[in-house]
């Protein structure tokens, strides 16, 4: 269940206990209260990537974006370097705060702030330019073009 669901659905039930309240009722909602914040999501923060024999950190406010290149993933800085991680974009997708970073396609997820320019494309698509500047263009398929709206406009 999607975060905003669970916050309306907790809302209403406040909502209803407040109708008829009861001891009973205050108890379990402080007790559903006290399990979200305990289970809240926990977006990584940092990921690593070896270079020769060195570890480097590299903090996710640092990425401009992740590309999948020749079954491999690329995370791509704000300064443009490079770095390969040992992460699958879907399994990124799941580890990175959706509200900053959208899979555009199959092989790029994207951070809000590295998209400078989006325009019209053919077939109802969206092109985007990113910064750094990729080698192809990354382009919004006509499917999610609702849903990169909605995201970008949050």
């Amino acid at each position: 269940m999607k975060q905003l669901e669970l916050n309306a659905a907790l809302d209403k039930f406040q909502s209803l206990g407040a109708e008829g309240s009861n001891k009973e009722t205050v108890l379990r909602l402080e007790q559903i209260e006290q399990l979200l914040q305990l289970h809240k999501t926990r977006y990584k923060s940092r990921f690593i990537t070896r270079i020769g024999d060195q570890i480097k950190q590299i903090d996710i406010t640092e990425v401009a974006y992740f590309k999948a290149e020749d079954n491999e993933v690329l995370l791509v800085t704000e300064n443009n370097k490079r770095y390969f991680i040992n992460h699958a974009l879907d399994q990124l997708a799941e580890m990175i705060d959706p509200s900053i970073f959208f899979r555009a396609n199959r092989s790029y997820l994207v951070h809000i702030s590295s998209i400078k320019k989006i325009s019209k494309y053919f077939n109802s698509r969206l092109h985007l330019e990113l910064e750094p500047v990729t080698r192809e263009p990354v382009l919004i398929s006509r499917v999610k073009v609702t849903e990169f709206l909605n995201w970008i406009d949050k």
